[in-house]
């Protein structure tokens, strides 16, 4: 019998650890993934918020992976770079988590041409990519606070990609009144 006991003692223990890993192995995103340029990083980033909107709501993440990413490449590389705008992405049925009066966050993922991508992020409302000339870049509606006004005044940003970052005259020089 030393035989068999050995013998149920190793199915056992296989059988355990095939239990232990299985929900890792099995385990499903709570998130429909993003297919498309910039997939690894845009993914990363969803994940990141399905995990916030399941810790802080106990919610899955919903979203239309068509109406949430916008694209247009930015610094010109040749290969389109992913906006991921956080206004059409919920928790659950809650339109709250991410968005406010300052409107919502918006990541911008900039591809370096070999691979990787680099993730900046502004905010607003109402975005889009509006070309000028050749030039990709990034409006949206913001705060009024911006602006050096309060929430309702209209205000607006503009960015476009140069030496490596988002410029806006925001960051710039300003003109005294």
């Amino acid at each position: 019998m030393p035989g068999f006991a050995n013998t149920l003692a190793c199915v056992l223990a296989v059988a355990l650890a095939a239990a232990a890993a299985a929900p890792a192995t099995a385990h499903t995103t709570d998130f429909e993934p993003w297919r498309g340029p910039g997939e690894a990083a845009v993914n990363a980033r969803l994940a990141s918020l399905a995990q916030e909107c399941r810790a802080d709501m106990n919610r899955a993440l919903v979203y239309d992976p068509q109406d949430m990413i916008v694209a247009a490449d930015f610094n010109l590389d040749g290969i389109v770079d992913p906006v991921l705008d956080q206004s059409k992405v919920y928790c659950g049925d809650s339109l709250a988590l991410w968005s406010g009066t300052g409107g919502s966050p918006v990541r911008i993922f900039v591809s370096d041409g070999e691979g990787g991508w680099s993730e900046h992020t502004t905010g607003g409302f109402a975005g889009r990519v509006e070309l000028i000339g050749h030039v990709p870049v990034w409006l949206s509606l913001v705060h009024g606070s911006a602006c050096d006004g309060y929430g309702a005044l209209p205000c607006a940003e503009v960015l476009i990609w140069g030496d490596g970052a988002f410029r806006s005259v925001a960051d710039g020089k300003r003109s005294e009144p």
